[in-house]
């Protein structure tokens, strides 16, 4: 008999969204020589996971019913999510504090823009 795998792709949402978000944001950043795009590209990916994690934080408020993932290794409750919430808060003020950090201080140099392979 063939084991299946109890995945809950809503409860995986907000996490997938932002690796999606921070993979696109490193190649974009390969080819882009200004940081200002790929900061507003992170920052489009944490308003997607924001409102991800809305949504499951919704939801199970009002039929308090939670979603988890794995056999119950995953679960995205009202204490995981309120934390979610509060990662995505720091990061977003991460995000708006260093939006222009490199060209305020002359260090808009990025390493690998230009491979001299």
């Amino acid at each position: 008999m063939l084991a299946t795998i109890d995945v809950n792709w809503a409860s995986l949402a907000p996490m997938l969204s932002l690796f999606i978000f921070a993979a696109l944001g490193v190649i974009v950043s390969l080819f882009q020589e200004d940081g200002r795009f790929t900061a507003l590209l992170s920052f489009i990916g944490v308003s997607f996971s924001a409102l991800f994690n809305l949504n499951l934080f919704a939801t199970g408020r009002s039929s308090e019913a939670y979603v988890s993932s794995f056999g119950l290794r995953y679960l995205a409750d009202q204490p995981a999510l309120a934390f979610n919430f509060v990662i995505l808060i720091g990061l977003t003020l991460t995000l708006l504090i260093s939006y222009d950090y490199l060209e305020r201080t002359g260090l808009d140099q990025p390493e690998y823009s230009h491979c001299s392979c």
